[in-house]
Order: C-alpha cells, then sequence, then structure tokens
C-alpha cells in the first residue's frame, strides 16, 4: 500500500531547500465536465441498463375493391445491455507528512483526488465518441458510425461520410439526415443541429459556419486563382465543374451560415480528425448512467497515524441508437 512518506520528498523535509520561492502543484484549472452537453445523463441503483426496440408500421399498399385489408404488425428489434463498472483511486499520508508540511501542499491531496476523479469520469465518458467508428456498439451490433445498420424490418442504412471536415462533407451529412429512416424505411423527420469536433477543428468549425460568404469560393475576378478560401487541407484549391466555369458570375453565399447548425468543442476527443453531426440534445441517443456519482471518503488510521483518502464513482455509458447520428473518423 503506497503511503506518502517525507523521506521521498527531501526538498520539503529533511534537505528542505533554503530558497523556495514557488513549488508547482494544482497550478493550473482542469476543464469544466461538459459531457452532459452531449450525454443525457440518469442516476440508477441497477447493476446494469438494458434498452430493447420496437419498430413502427411499415407503408400502406393497395386494396383492391372488395378484397380485405392487409394487416400490418409491429416488430421487436434489438436489445443491448450496459453494466456498471466501478472507479476509484485514493491517496494515504503519513502523520508526519501532514503535521510538518509548512507549505500547506499536503493538505490539497484531496483537491488533486477530486480533479482527477473528475477527468478519468470525462474520459471514461467520452471514449464512447472516440471508439464510435470501432468498438462501441449500438443494440444493431453495429459500431455507432456503419455503413450497414440493421434496420428491424429488413435492410441497412449508412451513418458514415467519409473524409475529413470540408463544406461537401458537411453537406454529404446533411443529406444522410434528409434520407434517415425508422426500422419500417419510412423517412423521419430529424435535423441536424450540432456538430460535434475536437479541438483542431475548432477554427476551421467557425470559417464553416460562420462566414458570410463561402469559404471555399474565390471572391476575385473570373479566372483568378487568388482569393480562394482556405480549405482544411490547408491548400488552396479552384473550384470545379460546370457551375464554376465563371467565377466573376458566382453567388458565393455560404449555405451553412443559417443552417441552424452550432457547434461543440471536446478537449477529451483523441482524433483529431473525427466529426460528426447530431439531432438536438433531446433527440440524443448517449447516455450516461450513474451507478454512484463521484463520492469522497476520509479517515484516519488509527494504529499509526495515517491520513487516508478515497473517491469512487461507478457508471456505464453508451449509445441506444444510430439515430439521428451521421460522421466521419477523418481521412
Amino acid at each position: 500500500m503506497a503511503v506518502m512518506l517525507r523521506p521521498q520528498y527531501g526538498d520539503l523535509f529533511a534537505s528542505r531547500l533554503a530558497y523556495i520561492e514557488e513549488i508547482i502543484f494544482l497550478r493550473f484549472p482542469h476543464h469544466a465536465m461538459h459531457y452532459d452537453s452531449i450525454f443525457k445523463v440518469k442516476d440508477t441503483n441497477r447493476a446494469y441498463e438494458e434498452v430493447t426496440g420496437l419498430t413502427g408500421l411499415g407503408l400502406f399498399v393497395a386494396k383492391p375493391e372488395a378484397e380485405a385489408v392487409t394487416f400490418d404488425s409491429i416488430y421487436q428489434t434489438f436489445d443491448k445491455r450496459w453494466t456498471q463498472t466501478t472507479y476509484a483511486s485514493g491517496v494515504q499520508f503519513s502523520m508526519e507528512v501532514l503535521h510538518y508540511d509548512l507549505d500547506g501542499k499536503f493538505q490539497q491531496g484531496a483537491e488533486a483526488l477530486g480533479r482527477a476523479g473528475n477527468v478519468s469520469a470525462e474520459m471514461t465518458v467520452w471514449s464512447v465518441i472516440n471508439n464510435m467508428g470501432t468498438t462501441e456498439y449500438t443494440p444493431d451490433g453495429k459500431a455507432i458510425l456503419s455503413s450497414t445498420h440493421l434496420l428491424g424490418g429488413g435492410g441497412t442504412f449508412d451513418n458514415t461520410i467519409s473524409g475529413d471536415l470540408t463544406m461537401g462533407g458537411l453537406e454529404d451529412a446533411f443529406n444522410k439526415f434528409a434520407d434517415m429512416v425508422d426500422d419500417r424505411g419510412l423517412l423521419i423527420a430529424v435535423q441536424p443541429s450540432l456538430l460535434v469536433i475536437p479541438a483542431e477543428l475548432r477554427y476551421y468549425a467557425q470559417i464553416l459556419l460562420g462566414s458570410e460568404l463561402n469559404p471555399d469560393v474565390s471572391q476575385g475576378p473570373s479566372g483568378s486563382t487568388s482569393g480562394y478560401g482556405l480549405l482544411h487541407s490547408g491548400t488552396y484549391a479552384v473550384p470545379t465543374g460546370p457551375m464554376m466555369a465563371d467565377l466573376g458570375n458566382v453567388n458565393a453565399i455560404n449555405p451553412f451560415r443559417n443552417a441552424g447548425l452550432s457547434f461543440f468543442v471536446s478537449p477529451y476527443l483523441t482524433d483529431s480528425d473525427q466529426w460528426f453531426l447530431m439531432g438536438s440534445k433531446d433527440e440524443s441517443p448517449f447516455r450516461v448512467w450513474w451507478g454512484i456519482r463521484p463520492t469522497p471518503d476520509h479517515t484516519v488510521d488509527f494504529d499509526t497515524g495515517n491520513a487516508k483518502s478515497k473517491l469512487v464513482y461507478a457508471l456505464a455509458a453508451g449509445c441506444v441508437d444510430w439515430r439521428p447520428i451521421v460522421g466521419s473518423t477523418g481521412g
């Protein structure tokens, strides 16, 4: 069992430095916990959580004169279970470390433990999104981003976009939202509301969504290659195609500026070019079930006088459906 003893910190105790000006400890703040901007959160006392699905009904079919009505059925679809996992860490100080702590730094041990617990919980939750193209599955057994999501009434749907965040990729994502269907293949009325991105894409997202004019179209004279929008790749590109034959006549509006789309930046996304669109927070399929909220506990050992602090939390996190999500794991 690790116990913090004075010989481990000679600069502060036995061989104390004579001219200590500053002790660098807990110098910087950490990011505020923000997973609840994307995930729906619920407290629970159950060891695991399960979801299951039901389809709606399909399209009507023609009824010939004097023939009987064709009756349809609702089908049960896919189920999935998420099990609570408990996480914990602690610190232990000798009685002497705390008693002779002239600088009061070791008294901040519980604060350091709380910071580490908050970041650990945040990273646990965001791992759902970090793995959304590989090992994090929805109830149909497919990765959250998959080209072969199963529909309960038969068929598949592709909610993936290939490549980096660009105007073309964002347009493709909007089109997939327009084509999104329920488990019986009926179109559903979901609209993209939030673009979720890592910190590396935050400035490009501001340009992409905030520019009054199209950031990928030249504002120069016809035939000029100067003034073209700077694409995410970091190179200037000349638009091509019949609509771009005379750039002097291009109506270079930015179609995404008033599309009702905002963006959310998370420093906990580990892939620098992963991005995805989702619907409103009310429609979010991402879930966090707290079994135990981060709970601190402190005690003093009677035999040794050592001070102990621990922090425990338990949670499960996952994605209950692939709708309404469309995105890319990057280029």
